[in-house]
């Protein structure tokens, strides 16, 4: 059969080849000019989003740090609207009572504790009243001040009086960040901001939402609101360190702190059920920080052979993280039921299971610690981490945990929480 462009003698074919051609050619120009509108539509929407503030994004300026909670509900549901649970009263005292790490931002030389009481503790009653008159949890505003300006202390919050890192894209955070005339105005701002977020209908929610998450969650604002694809998980760990604590000041459980130096340690902890820890740290101050453990050091990753010695020190031994120091990681299992017996489980999924919960509770209840290992979803660690159970509340709600790593938190938290994406626990001292 012959091919129809063929070209025959009587040229009709060469004829009908060249238009089709023409149409071809005609129907690419089409198409490209399409693609160009499109993308030239698409700069244009986001530069004037841009220049109204309704994109803003927030550059991480200082590490935030990784603290432990009390269980309340903010935390399990990683809202981002306030549910009226707690006063101003309230919310000013844990303010109040939140002591800032010791030292200084890298940007300006500016002290943290300076920054958190110039500004944010200065300021507590203004993060409330302004955050709740928008609907928002001050508590998500507070940490997000907190996390995008290293307590007050970067270039942008200086200078600018922007603590929130609103305006400040990642291609020039300084020139891009909004100016404000004073601390109440840049919460105010980042307040209505975070309600148009949250507000169904508006262009966030559906941008939210077209990105597959709650628009009224942190990790739906977070979303759009930075670049960096763990913000919201860094701004929770941030609430959960200023926030987590308990309103009073008396402790859940029988247990007490004692202030008790020693290589590697500050405090000691005494349990409700006797026994006396030592709460070595795996990055503070120590002889053994900076000695070989797998392929880095027990600063960078020896939460687990800083745990042994925790519970170890329970025991009466003086054992310290230096003492598995090596270039090979050790059995966490094996080098603790050689000293004391116990029985070691890991989980067949990620996740504590009602068994899990209620096993190490009875465990606690007899005296003797427990051993976590805990993955990403944990709010304690954007990997995995190691840490000790000393202690457990009369109710068997709250766990007093002892964190290896400095910036952690040393105290009361709510169980589910300390047990969120639990992988292995090893009940010390429950062996033969």
């Amino acid at each position: 059969m012959k091919d129809s462009f063929k070209e025959n003698d009587d040229g009709k074919n060469k004829q009908n080849k060249i238009i089709f051609k023409k149409i071809g050619l005609v129907r690419i120009i089409i198409v490209l000019l399409s693609l160009f509108w499109i993308l030239c539509g698409l700069v244009i929407i986001t530069s004037v989003f841009k220049v109204l503030g309704l994109l803003d994004g927030g550059t991480n300026n200082n590490a935030s740090l990784i603290y432990g909670d009390n269980g309340s509900s903010f935390l399990q549901s990683g809202s981002a609207l306030f549910d009226g649970s707690y006063t101003e009263a309230e919310f000013v005292e844990l303010v109040n009572s939140f002591v800032p790490p010791d030292g200084v931002s890298s940007e300006t030389g500016l002290n943290f504790k300076w920054g958190y009481n110039t500004y944010f503790k200065a300021n507590a009653s203004n993060f409330y009243k302004i955050a709740t008159s928008y609907g928002i949890d001050p508590r998500f505003v507070f940490s997000i001040g907190i996390h995008e300006s290293g307590y007050g202390t970067s270039n942008i919050s200086q200078a600018k009086l922007n603590f929130f890192g609103y305006g400040a894209y990642d291609s020039d955070p300084y020139g891009g960040a909004h100016g404000y005339s004073s601390m109440a105005a840049s919460i105010e701002a980042v307040s209505k901001g975070l309600k148009n977020y949250v507000t169904e209908g508006t262009v966030y929610y559906n941008m939210i939402k077209g990105k597959g998450y709650d628009p009224t969650t942190i990790e739906g604002c977070g979303s759009i609101y930075a670049s960096d694809p763990d913000w919201a998980k860094k701004v929770r760990q941030t609430m959960i360190r200023i926030f987590g604590q308990t309103v009073s000041a008396t402790p859940v459980g029988d247990g007490t702190v004692i202030s008790e130096s020693g290589d590697g340690y500050t405090q000691v902890y005494t349990s409700s059920y006797g026994r006396t820890y030592k709460e070595f740290k795996q990055n503070g101050p120590s002889s053994y920080r900076d000695k070989p453990y797998g392929d880095d050091t027990i600063a960078a990753q020896g939460c687990s052979i800083t745990s042994i010695a925790i519970v170890l020190s329970g025991y009466g031994y003086n054992y310290t993280p230096a003492t598995w120091s090596s270039s090979s990681l050790v059995s966490i299992y094996g080098e603790t039921n050689k000293v004391v017996p116990s029985v070691n489980h890991t989980n067949s999924v990620s996740g504590a299971t009602s068994e899990n919960k209620e096993a190490i509770q009875n465990h606690l209840k007899t005296g003797n610690p427990v051993i976590i290992h805990v993955l990403s979803k944990s709010p304690f660690t954007a990997n995995q981490h190691w840490m000790a159970l000393l202690d457990i509340s009369s109710d068997g709600s709250q766990v007093y945990l002892s964190n290896p790593n400095i910036t952690g938190v040393n105290g009361w938290v709510n169980i589910d929480t300390a047990l969120t994406d639990l992988m292995t626990y090893i009940l010390v001292g429950g062996g033969n």
